[in-house]
């Protein structure tokens, strides 16, 4: 009698203890998923897209193709390019600053882009021609994805970005400056 006891209490002490760490996260139960592949996207309104970045790095360019979420929200789409552009920059090693892209803004009539960085793209070191590559890079990221942007401001903390060998007083086409 004692020995059924005992085991009856050892079993139920063992269900409490697994019980007890379930219900505190100590123990994670997942279930196996079912084996359908859905064709849709899992997050409503995005979709998978291939993607084209163009940089300049050791006087080519180069390009690299990519994967991409990609929204119906026009701005969403151009923030995740330029961010995925300055990721490829820096882990390419294609430039010697990491900055990031702080917003991304269209006007109303979704032709021209405001683009704001936490710190400008070049550092003082930095020749024309470099900070001309850089631009017409980002420009080409732009129009190879078929953004359908016009021009586009480039700023430093929502001002006007400041730089002694480049004017970016006014909006840059997207067409860029050099020859196609």
């Amino acid at each position: 009698m004692y020995k059924k006891l005992i085991i009856f209490s050892a079993i139920a002490l063992c269900i409490g203890f697994i019980t007890y760490a379930y219900f505190n996260h100590w123990i994670i139960i997942a279930y196996p998923r079912s084996q359908t592949h859905t064709t849709h996207s899992p997050i409503p309104g995005y979709q998978k897209k291939k993607i084209t970045l163009c940089y300049w790095h050791n006087n080519n360019w180069r390009t690299e193709n990519s994967d991409l979420l990609w929204s119906n929200n026009k701005v969403d789409c151009i923030t995740y390019l330029i961010r995925a552009w300055l990721s490829l920059l820096e882990e390419e090693t294609a430039t010697n600053r990491s900055i990031a892209l702080q917003t991304a803004i269209l006007t109303s009539s979704q032709q021209e882009l405001f683009l704001s960085f936490d710190r400008k793209p070049f550092g003082p070191e930095s020749n024309t021609h470099t900070k001309w590559m850089w631009i017409e890079g980002l420009l080409k990221t732009i129009r190879l994805n078929n953004l359908d942007i016009q021009r586009v401001t480039f700023l430093e903390h929502h001002q006007p970005l400041q730089d002694d060998h480049v004017d970016f007083s006014n909006p840059w086409p997207i067409k860029g400056f050099l020859p196609s």
